[in-house]
Parts: structure tokens; sequence; C-alpha cells
């Protein structure tokens, strides 16, 4: 088994480091950069595909909107389906991903064609069931048939207790820490 930190650990790290003067953008940077790379290495088949991200409000959703940016910049197919708007550190990076030319489709609208799909929707701050928007993208998300990498875990799974809340699936999970 691989540790891994506890949502109230993982939380403690960022502030520490938000606390040591490392920007929340950056740590976003990291993560969604990295993400991307694990996208490279695990799935390089499925990337010329098209990747569909499901970005939620808060910090998790800015992950995913550098994800969706690393892989526009590298020539993937990307769309971002985001469950509205969100927090002032990731409304910042969907700025400059949508700036960048990130395309995104409508959370109710038809989707594209894709390869795979990345959960972005809720992190490590999450208890208890989605709601409203994100409640519905990840309804939508476990239908589609392809793979889902989810970041920090899937959207409806409590990351301290385990407890599933809802429909959920993810084929893979990156986490940071």
């Amino acid at each position: 088994m691989i540790p891994v930190l506890s949502p109230e650990q993982s939380n403690n790290w960022d502030r520490l480091a938000v606390s040591a003067g490392v920007e929340l953008a950056t740590l976003m940077e990291n993560a969604g950069r990295a993400v991307a790379v694990v996208l490279a290495d695990r799935y390089p088949h499925l990337l010329r595909s098209g990747v569909l991200v499901a970005a939620g409000p808060g910090n998790n959703g800015g992950d995913g909107w550098v994800v969706a940016r690393a892989l526009h910049h590298a020539e993937i197919p990307v769309w971002v389906a985001s469950s509205g708007p969100g927090s002032e550190p990731r409304e910042r990076v969907a700025k400059l991903a949508r700036a960048e030319g990130v395309r995104e489709v409508g959370p109710d609208g038809p989707w594209p064609s894709i390869g795979l799909a990345i959960d972005a929707l809720l992190g490590t701050g999450a208890s208890g069931a989605p709601r409203a928007a994100v409640a519905a993208l990840v309804a939508r998300l476990v239908d589609l048939d392809v793979p889902i990498l989810a970041i920090d875990g899937p959207t409806g799974v409590d990351l301290l207790t385990g407890a599933v809340h809802g429909v959920t699936r993810a084929d893979l999970t990156v986490t940071f820490g």
C-alpha cells in the first residue's frame, strides 16, 4: 500500500507553502502540469482522441484548468466543462487558459468525442455528497465510456473516511503531498 496524506494534512501542506510565500497559483500550476505528465506517460494513445476536463469551483478545478492549458500547449484536443464560477484563484487560472485558447463546452450541452476524461471537480476539502452543478457533471462523467483520471480523488468519495456519496468512478487517481 502507498501511504497518502489525509485531507487535513494535504490542506496543511498547502497552507504552509502559501504562508512561506508560495503563491496558490504556483501550487495549481505544479499540480496541473504533474497531472499532464502522468497522462502523457499512462495514456499517450488516448490523448490524441481528445480530453474532457470537468472543472469544479475550487482549487481542484484550478488544477484541471492548468491540465487543460498544458495539454492545449502540447496540441492535444482538450475541452473544459465547468461547474460554473469559482474561487478567485481558480478563476485566475481559468482566465489564463481561456486567453490561450482552451475551449469550453457547456455542462449540459453536447460533449465532443474524446478518449479520456479528467475529474477535477472536488478535491481534498470536499465532504458529503456532491451538490448541484458538480453532481450533474459527475453523473455525466461516469456515464462516459472512457477512462477517467481523478485529481486528488474521485468526486463523491470522502477522502478522509472512504465513504462513497453517489455515483463515482476513476480509473486512475493522482494526488499530491
